[in-house]
């Protein structure tokens, strides 16, 4: 590059800086011109078209920049920005990875790099990238957290995603996407105050906000408040009419409302909007079964598969309608032909995997599945599924040591917690098992606190009983759940407006409050050290019939859990087998132990 040129470059970019575009433009325009092979007016011109929004043009000029200057950092991190702005995800990667080559220690770089490998899926290295770009000065950067903490939250790392949205909101106390999240992963751990504070103070920052809208309206629904969730969704959908998750809650809202036809509707509108919703066609397909046409409940994923035959996710909607259908061996041949679509797709040898399980297929199962936790690494619903798929193969330490993947991401996780016991007592660890659970220790009989004499609890039991047969979200043998011949209500029965079970969340609440304070306080027990701070209630009520049990389960959401008996039936004195016994301890039936536990 001649003296003058360098001079007109540099001039351009004093320009350029001062946000006079049009005059920089000109002037590097002029240099390439004269000599076309000039790296840094193409570089400089590439950012401007960039900043310009146009990133087809920006990539033209940072193409001719590499070749012309393969050995410099910037244009291929600038490059790789204008991929990423095409949507060549893929593309960017590599770019950013040459350009991390060249300076490995950049921390642009390593960010970008991080947020393209979280696009890709590929969680637990964008994880280790985005992280390492927060340990430099980036650090400060609102940005930086917020997508730190937007990929643990896909993760599955929710305490990790909690801990980076409290930064981003120590930056930045107004950052709505932030609080809508936080809200997100506080619903899901059950904190439903919490969770509905967040989303309120995201729409008091943006009023119209509509995924804080409709998820405020998940709160409510929960929460027992379905008339006031029902209006927050109306106001939604006059905002966005196309809201297809909008359109879904309140098709869960009608249904609590028994407006089963109306929840119908609901549903197929969403789906009109976003046909690949796989959470809206699990609901209509539900519905449509309640209401007695289960043969339109399997039509609908049939069509939505024959328009979308090449879409992995319309074949799994296809596979879990014919699994709720009872046809496990059409589920695994869908699924089989998800995965010859793309065999890195994680998700569809996780399911496949799990299907050829249930069908007593183990080892190709495991098979499945251990591809699934190989594409998609620390990702922790796969790797409990390889330890409870051990656990059925009887190879204990492999399902130890998938519970501790798992627990090295969180260690309070329960259901991992709850397959390692099972499989250190199947590696013959019985002492150590029996640490873990310490059935002795963390099982306390006790009744609820309630203001009655016994002839009072009593009548206060028989009144209890008729309120509980009440309740309106009762559904028979729902699926998913642990019951077998039996009714279960489906929302959270401690929002119910009655008399009875008020009073017996407050008995509850006490009886809770000194199991607490009886509990010993041990850090490194792996239950006990997981105690909350702050706690919520969900719960249920059962009603099983004549034979009528629960499968052995666990609650992994919930840090402690009890079970009140209302009526139970007549028992024999001493009887261990009696109906209602209440069992600890018992692993599924299915599982092979070589000696009694």
């Amino acid at each position: 590059m001649s003296e003058q040129d360098r001079q007109v470059v540099e001039e351009a970019r004093r320009l350029h800086r001062a946000g006079d575009l049009a005059a920089a433009r000109t002037l590097y325009e002029a240099v390439i011109d004269r000599a076309p092979e000039t790296p840094e007016a193409l570089h400089r011109l590439g950012i401007l078209a960039y900043q310009e929004g146009d990133a087809s043009a920006a990539l033209g000029f940072l193409d001719r920049t590499v070749r012309f200057r393969p050995d410099d950092c910037e244009p291929w991190r600038h490059r790789g920005a204008a991929l990423m702005a095409l949507g060549r995800i893929d593309e960017a990667a590599q770019s950013f990875r040459q350009a991390l080559t060249l300076e490995p220690g950049d921390p642009e770089t390593i960010f970008n790099l991080g947020l393209t490998e979280r696009w890709l899926g590929n969680l637990e290295d964008a994880i280790q990238l985005l992280e390492a770009a927060a340990a430099t000065a980036l650090g400060s950067y609102v940005l930086i957290q917020y997508e730190l903490a937007l990929a643990y939250q896909l993760a599955g790392r929710r305490a990790a995603a909690l801990d980076r949205y409290s930064r981003t909101l120590a930056l930045d106390p107004r950052h709505p996407n932030a609080l809508n999240n936080q809200g997100v992963l506080l619903q899901e751990a059950g904190d439903l105050d919490a969770a509905a504070a967040a989303y309120r103070a995201a729409l008091e920052i943006e009023p119209d906000f509509v995924s804080a809208l409709n998820n405020l309206s998940s709160v409510l629904m929960e929460r027992g408040e379905p008339a006031a969730a029902g209006e927050l969704l109306e106001r939604l959908l006059r905002l966005s009419p196309d809201f297809a998750k909008a359109w879904n809650t309140l098709g869960t809202v009608r249904r609590t409302l028994g407006d089963d036809a109306g929840a119908v509707a609901a549903y197929r509108t969403a789906l009109s909007h976003d046909p690949l919703q796989a959470e809206a066609h699990e609901n209509l397909a539900e519905c449509l079964r309640d209401l007695g046409y289960p043969d339109e409940a399997l039509e609908v994923s049939r069509a939505l598969a024959a328009t979308y035959p090449r879409d992995r996710r319309a074949l799994r909607i296809r596979a879990d309608a014919l699994k709720c259908a009872g046809d496990i061996e059409g589920a695994i041949a869908t699924l089989r032909a998800a995965v010859g679509l793309d065999d890195r797709d994680a998700e569809s040898h996780y399911r496949l995997g799990a299907g050829l399980a249930q069908a007593g297929a183990f080892a190709d199962g495991v098979s499945h599945v251990a591809r699934a936790v190989g594409l998609r690494p620390g990702h922790p619903p796969y790797l409990r599924e390889l330890a409870a798929l051990r656990l059925q193969q009887g190879r204990g330490e492999e399902a130890v040591a998938a519970c501790d993947e798992a627990l090295a991401l969180d260690r309070f996780d329960q259901e991992a917690l709850a397959y390692r016991a099972l499989g250190l007592r199947q590696a013959g660890l019985p002492r150590e098992a029996d640490h873990m659970v310490d059935l002795d220790r963390c099982i306390h009989v006790t009744a609820p606190v309630l203001p009655f004499d016994a002839e009072g609890v009593r009548a206060f039991n028989r009144a209890l009983a008729a309120d509980l047969r009440a309740v309106k979200s009762r559904k028979w043998q729902p699926m998913a759940q642990s019951i077998r011949g039996g009714t279960q209500t489906q929302a959270n029965l401690f929002t119910e407006p009655v008399e009875t079970i008020a009073l017996l969340r407050r008995g509850i609440d006490a009886a809770v409050r000194a199991y607490l304070a009886a509990l010993d306080a041990d850090p490194n027990h792996p239950f006990l050290a997981g105690r909350p701070s702050r706690y919520a209630y969900r719960a249920w009520s059962v009603i099983l019939e004549d034979r009528g049990y629960h499968i052995s389960h666990i609650h992994p959401e919930g840090w402690l859990s009890g079970c009140y008996y209302v009526e139970v039936p007549d028992f024999e004195a001493g009887g261990l087998e009696d109906p209602g016994s209440i069992e600890f301890g018992v692993p599924w039936t299915e599982l092979p132990f070589p000696t009694p536990l």
